[in-house]
């Protein structure tokens, strides 16, 4: 769609939209849920499903070209978003026996009981939902805003319970580390950004400091940030800083603490990259 605004050839839209309506009428296990690898036939190499690795961005768009395009209520992509999320509530979200909410993965019929941390922008993408009333039906909107919160304080557990937060986590059945780097990945606090835009309730700015701190004492080192080997081991850092800690991470920290932001979850929708794409005026 913003390639087809910049070049005012309105085929990238068209082409575009064309893979999401192929994708809407090829049947799943599972409806609305579909697994990450697709053949250009659109039938399916696997049954691997998730909002995590390879997963998420699918979803995320449903939602925020729904918005892109003037919320209408006959949508295909507000159709979709909500079977998915529907679908996910019902078969992937779990809780823990610690009492923790996480998005689980599923091969099959089998659940692998693990959450990335990348799974960590679905919380800011179902509040966002919840703001813009994706669903004619309000207890369905704050049902979605009450999952968005549970998951929320998992990701930042995933903080809390090591110096800082681990690649992926794995339930069995309490929380423990999975993959043992970090990336200096921003879903955790893009989530955080959203959730305070949402609800104004100052512990997610809370949360989104005591992060920040975590990534200046554990990651900062001279000319930048440093990668963690483990985050059970702050001298096992890695001579790598991404390229999205400036693009993302640091920018939803910036803006979740700036009190008259010129940009809103009103008036922009942030791409997977978190660039702001304005909404068209009504």
């Amino acid at each position: 769609r913003v390639s087809a605004q910049v070049t005012g050839d309105p085929w990238w839209g068209e082409y575009g939209e064309s893979i999401i309506k192929a994708l809407e009428t090829t049947k799943t296990q599972k409806p609305g849920l579909y697994p990450t690898q697709i053949q250009s036939s659109f039938t399916f190499t696997q049954n691997h499903i998730s909002f995590g690795a390879l997963g998420d961005s699918l979803y995320e768009y449903l939602l925020k070209m729904w918005i892109l395009k003037g919320k209408k209520s006959e949508s295909m992509y507000r159709r979709m978003y909500l079977q998915s999320i529907q679908s996910m509530m019902s078969h992937l979200l779990t809780k823990s026996k610690e009492g923790l909410w996480y998005i689980a993965e599923s091969r099959g019929t089998a659940l692998d009981h693990k959450m990335d941390h990348l799974t960590c922008f679905a919380p800011g993408m179902l509040a966002l939902g919840y703001h813009h009333k994706v669903s004619p039906d309000e207890e369905v909107n704050k049902k979605h805003l009450e999952a968005a919160e549970n998951v929320l304080e998992t990701c930042v557990q995933m903080y809390m319970r090591w110096p800082i937060s681990p690649e992926m986590v794995r339930f069995t059945p309490y929380m423990t580390m999975g993959t043992a780097t970090n990336f200096q990945r921003p879903e955790t606090v893009e989530s955080l950004f959203v959730l305070w835009q949402v609800t104004k309730d100052d512990k997610w700015r809370k949360y989104a400091w005591t992060i920040f701190q975590k990534f200046e004492s554990h990651l900062r080192v001279p000319g930048g940030y440093a990668s963690l080997n483990h985050v059970g081991d702050t001298n096992s850092k890695s001579d790598k800083m991404e390229s999205f800690l400036l693009a993302e991470t640091h920018k939803y920290l910036y803006l979740i603490f700036d009190d008259n932001p010129a940009i809103t979850i009103d008036n922009y929708v942030f791409n997977t990259e978190a660039h702001p794409v304005p909404v068209p005026s009504t």
